[in-house]
C-alpha cells in the first residue's frame, strides 16, 4: 500500500509540473486596418519550434482571441477572417504574428492587423478529363502546378480548388501593391492560355502586370477591387 501511495505522489508531482509547462497563453485582437474588431475569425496558434504544436479558437464580437495551455515556443498566429478577402499575415510574412512564450507566461495584447488584398483567380479547363482518369501504378501522374512567386521568392502553390463540370477554380488573396507572379508547369499533360500560348514543359512565368514573354495579359495599377483572372486549358500530351 504504501508503494502505491508513493507512486501517486510520484504521479502526482509528475502531473503537477507537465500542467504547469503548459500553462502558458497568447491573447489578442483580430482587426482591420481602420481598427474595426473582427469577429468570429478562426485563428491558428502553430508552434514554429519543435516539437509541433497547434491549437484554434475563434475571435469573440470584440475581435479578441485568447490560446491557453500553450507549451513554450515560438508560435505563428495565424487568423483566417470568414470574408476570404483578407492577407493571411502567416502565408505573408507579418512579423507581429510572430510570438515567442515561456513556461507559465500569458503575452496579452497581440494586435494582428489583416490587411485587405486582391483576389487571383485561376481557372483550370479540363475537357477530356485528364487530372481525374484513373491511372495504373505504371502511368505518369498527370497535373498542372500553379503558384504564385511573393517575397523571398517563395512560391504559394494554389490548392483546394472548386470543380464545376469540366473546370476547376483556385483563388487565392494577394498583396495588390507587391510584384507578384503566377509560375505554371505542365506535368506530364499539355496547356495553353488564354491567350493562345502553349506553356513549355519547362514552365512559364506570367507577371501580374506584364510579362515580357508573352504579351500583355492585364493592364494598370492593381486594387481589391480589380481581381486578376488566368485562365488554361489542358489537352493531353500525346495528342
Amino acid at each position: 500500500m504504501r508503494s502505491l501511495c508513493v507512486a501517486c505522489s510520484v504521479f502526482s508531482l509528475f502531473f503537477s509540473s507537465y500542467a504547469l509547462a503548459q500553462s502558458a497563453g497568447i491573447r489578442g485582437t483580430v482587426q482591420q486596418e481602420d481598427g474595426t474588431p473582427i469577429a468570429g475569425s478562426r485563428v491558428q496558434v502553430l508552434r514554429a519550434t519543435a516539437p509541433p504544436f497547434n491549437t484554434e479558437v475563434r475571435t469573440a464580437e470584440d475581435g479578441s482571441f485568447d490560446a491557453e495551455g500553450l507549451p513554450a515556443g515560438t508560435y505563428r498566429i495565424c487568423p483566417d477572417p470568414p470574408s476570404g478577402q483578407h492577407l493571411s499575415p502567416c502565408l505573408w510574412h507579418d512579423p507581429s504574428a510572430i510570438v515567442t512564450v515561456q513556461d507559465g507566461q500569458v503575452v496579452d495584447g497581440i494586435t494582428i492587423v489583416m490587411k485587405l488584398g486582391t483576389t487571383v483567380t485561376v481557372v483550370v479547363k479540363d475537357p477530356v478529363g485528364l487530372l481525374h482518369k484513373k491511372h495504373t501504378a505504371a502511368d505518369a501522374a498527370q497535373m498542372l502546378f500553379v503558384a504564385v512567386k511573393g517575397p523571398k521568392k517563395i512560391p504559394y502553390p494554389l490548392v483546394a480548388g472548386i470543380q464545376n463540370g469540366s473546370q476547376t477554380t483556385y483563388q487565392m488573396t494577394v498583396p495588390f501593391d507587391t510584384a507578384l507572379k503566377l509560375i505554371v508547369f505542365p506535368i506530364n499533360v499539355a496547356a495553353s492560355d488564354k491567350s493562345g500560348y502553349d506553356v513549355p514543359d519547362k514552365g512559364r512565368i506570367y507577371d501580374f502586370a506584364q510579362s515580357k514573354a508573352v504579351k500583355k495579359l492585364i493592364g494598370g495599377p492593381q486594387s481589391p477591387d480589380q481581381p486578376l483572372n488566368f485562365e488554361f486549358t489542358l489537352n493531353d500530351k500525346h495528342n
